[in-house]
């Protein structure tokens, strides 16, 4: 039995069950599959499901191990043992320097097609739609992604997968939502890329297994050649990426990517703004007076180059580029040629490298990176930006420039605290009328995304966060209602005030002194939808 004799069996698998997966046979010198026993099967017990909720999602029946209902697991580790002969296929002929115990991440190639072959065969009424939903959009438009997994050994053993070496929070998730549709005796397919730390992973449920490919189990197969790798480079940070962050104003853009980025690697943060050029992105030539008094030039490095440097010397880090506001400056302008840099292969590093003789000698004379002799972005620098599309005053992304960028749209979701604390409208009589802070926004979005005049795109609606809690807090005496209004004022509905704001109104503090003294300002039609939810509470 050869690796060429599983891939070909695989290859049976997914053409039998019209699955658009087609792998090379000579594309892997390493390859391992396993039987997935029920005791390593992911599933919450009664006990364990209140604690895990939020982890569950959308399992409606949280202990079914087995497709036929009869083995029940409640098992909360993630892992997976497997066969410890299959250690040379992550680590090619150990050496000393890692001996013994060890916690590797490596990059793994997961199909989309792959899941549709496990949801094919899902139990009915196991699992919801929105889980459902959540796993295809993980996907990109390749219909592959790749993901980071552990391998670690305790002794003669090889625990893969654990839940504890995922990050960020949304790659955990996606992680966690993959194990739980997989059941007790599917495979685990493991294809090492030839001459590369990189795998790909498949699983292959039970009802989709024939005995050609049953007579493989456990049997690590293996055309590895050559030395050991490098440590410096099994050790590598890999799987960079680009990704731009949009959504409505006060979605939470910063404070995802700071969750999620910033708090999890070393970063560096810029803002662009309209006269942010490329010298200052990348660094320019400075004017220095030396030790003779005399004047002479040296290269001053902007942010791209101080944190690529420090990405270069640092392989095993993983670093990230924040760039807040993107398209409020001219992004492809300053970028420059550092574009063609953004195509990335599949462990996140650059396709194509430029000539840049002022950052290669910075890395090289100031950074003592002697062996780089080209620029390139590397597998572990990030470059995660967001931007308003709904501000005034930004530049459009063209298009090729956007195709080299993955995106993540944030939606506009509430918190508890939106749906509890109340916030003053308007004053009728003796009754204060008051709406929770969810009821305030999504009033005003529904109001404003259905008129036909004011033709507002999802992205230019009002945020959950636009205004803080402690501004609603002091909704009124603190003026914060003014953020909201100016936005209506200035920016929304400028053109067609009066599709908001009551006639009669030509000066912004005549709106801002109404609504402070808790008079109508709205048109009838949104005073009218507030008012319908409004509650009443009488002046003490």
């Amino acid at each position: 039995m050869n690796i060429k004799q599983l891939v070909g069996t695989l290859n049976t698998i997914f053409k039998s069950e019209d699955i658009n997966i087609k792998l090379n046979q000579s594309d892997y010198d390493g390859a391992l599959l396993e039987n997935i026993p029920r005791t390593e099967i992911l599933r919450w017990g009664e006990r364990e499901l209140t604690n895990a909720a939020v982890e569950v999602g959308g399992i409606l029946q949280p202990r079914k191990a087995s497709r036929d209902g009869w083995e029940m697991n409640s098992n909360s580790a993630t892992h997976f043992f497997i066969a410890s002969a299959s250690r040379k296929m992550f680590v090619p002929f150990l050496n000393e320097e890692i001996a013994g115990e060890y916690t590797l991440t490596f990059p793994f190639k997961m199909y989309e097609a792959n899941l549709d072959l496990l949801l094919d065969f899902l139990p009915e009424g196991y699992y919801s739609p929105e889980r459902i939903e959540f796993l295809k959009k993980s996907f990109t438009e390749g219909m592959t992604r790749n993901m980071n997994m552990s391998v670690k050994t305790t002794g003669n053993r090889i625990m893969f997968a654990s839940k504890d070496f995922v990050s960020p929070i949304e790659e955990k998730r996606f992680f966690l939502e993959n194990r739980y549709i997989t059941f007790a005796e599917d495979y685990l397919v493991i294809l090492k890329h030839k001459g590369e730390m990189s795998y790909t992973l498949l699983f292959i449920p039970k009802p989709a297994t024939t005995d050609e490919l049953a007579v493989f189990d456990g049997i690590f197969l293996e055309e590895i050649k050559g030395t050991a790798f490098p440590i410096h480079e099994i050790m590598k940070k890999t799987n960079g990426r680009n990704l731009l962050v949009f959504g409505a104003p006060g979605t939470g853009k910063s404070h995802w990517v700071k969750q999620t980025f910033e708090e999890n690697t070393e970063s560096y943060r810029v803002t662009f703004h309209e006269e942010y050029m490329y010298q200052d992105f990348v660094g320019s030539l400075k004017p220095s007076v030396d030790e003779k008094g005399l004047i002479t030039y040296k290269f001053k490095p902007g942010p791209f180059t101080e944190i690529l440097a420090k990405a270069f010397k640092n392989p095993t880090t993983s670093y990230t580029l924040i760039i807040e506001e993107l398209n409020r400056a001219n992004a492809a302008s300053v970028f420059g040629d550092l574009f063609q840099l953004l195509d990335r292969d599949e462990l996140g590093g650059s396709v194509y490298s430029i000539e840049n003789e002022d950052i290669l000698k910075y890395l090289r004379d100031v950074n003592q990176l002697s062996e780089v002799n080209k620029i390139t972005i590397p597998g572990n620098l990030n470059i995660i930006a967001t931007m308003n599309s709904a501000d005034q005053g930004v530049f459009a992304l063209d298009t090729a420039f956007k195709r080299r960028w993955t995106f993540k749209y944030l939606p506009i979701t509430f918190e508890k605290w939106h749906e509890e604390l109340l916030v003053p409208y308007i004053k009728v009589s003796e009754q204060t009328y008051k709406l929770t802070v969810k009821q305030f926004i999504e009033i005003l979005n529904d109001f404003l995304a259905r008129n036909e005049y004011l033709e507002i795109n999802e992205d230019r609606l009002i945020g959950p966060y636009f205004v803080t809690k402690s501004q609603w807090e002091s909704w009124v005496d603190g003026e914060y209602f003014q953020k909201i209004l100016n936005y209506l004022w200035d920016d929304v509905a400028r053109i067609e005030r009066s599709q908001v704001f009551l006639e009669g109104y030509t000066q912004f503090s005549q709106v801002c002194n109404d609504f402070k003294s808790l008079k109508q300002v709205f048109t009838d039609d949104l005073h009218h939808l507030l008012m319908t939810e409004a509650r009443q509470y009488r002046e003490e």
